[in-house]
């Protein structure tokens, strides 16, 4: 069973950029961000989410663990049409 994605934000900056987004792209991006928020929910050690904006975009941090890293989501500008999602992978 589907959930529907959750359109309730605690942090108001992000609701106006999700606001923003072009209303064909809009349902696209609630979707990303509900699987964001799910996978964290279900991942041992994760713990709660902070969303955020970093450069204007919405920002995922694990705050409260430390672990991972940020994952950020926003439209491709120049194609509304198309999403981004952007992540940094530490290599060692």
């Amino acid at each position: 069973m589907h959930k529907k994605p959750t359109t309730v934000f605690e942090n108001a900056r992000v609701a106006g950029v999700f606001a923003g987004y072009p209303p064909q792209l809009r349902p696209r991006l609630l979707a990303l961000r509900h699987l964001i928020f799910e996978v964290a929910r279900q991942t041992d050690g994760v713990g709660k989410l902070q969303e955020t904006l970093k450069w204007g975009e919405p920002a995922y941090v694990t705050a409260e663990s430390g672990s991972g890293s940020t994952i950020r989501i926003n439209r491709h500008r120049k194609q509304d049409g198309q999403q981004g999602r952007n992540w940094r992978l530490p290599l060692r």
